[in-house]
């Protein structure tokens, strides 16, 4: 069964951090490789250094290991980013895509994500969809919260994934 899951949240809420903290997670601790980097004129570029500083991992991208194909956008904050996910990607044979979605700003990126959700058959296709952003700003200690808010989410993505 494929699966979508989507992360929404508000701007600046750590969608890309937690989609980037996933991919390393996945090239490193999974050894998936990276079989595709997607790019439109939307997509901006996100990176991160793995544990050691040196080899660059992140961004859109798509993973493969033992004929598992994830794809993963570290954004979705446009209508135009979400067509191109739905209308470019989703019919191709990724067995999951985890993609990030505003969910604020008068809510038109996500208005059409659920345009999209609509034309899905449930049965076929299992969407999870991941609010951002709720543990992060509860207290004081704000920056160690959100460190564990994106670990904990990038794990929990990982459990669904079944990796």
């Amino acid at each position: 069964m494929k699966k979508l899951i989507i992360i929404a949240g508000s701007p600046n809420s750590g969608k890309t951090l937690t989609t980037n903290k996933l991919i390393s997670k996945l090239i490193y601790e999974k050894h998936f490789e990276i079989e595709e980097y997607f790019n439109d004129d939307s997509e901006k570029e996100f990176w991160n250094k793995d544990r050691n500083g040196e080899k660059k991992v992140g961004g859109s991208i798509a993973l493969s290991r033992d004929n598992r194909k994830i794809a993963i956008f570290t954004y979705g904050d446009t209508e135009k980013a979400i067509k191109y996910i739905f209308e470019e990607i989703y019919n191709r044979d990724f067995e999951s895509i985890v993609f990030c979605s505003h969910a604020t700003r008068g809510k038109k990126v996500f208005d059409k994500v659920y345009e999209y959700l609509k034309g899905i058959d449930l049965n076929e296709v299992k969407v999870i969809p991941i609010h951002k952003n709720l543990l992060a700003n509860y207290n004081k200690n704000e920056m160690e919260n959100e460190y564990m808010e994106n670990e904990y989410t990038a794990n929990l993505i990982m459990e669904f994934l079944e990796v």
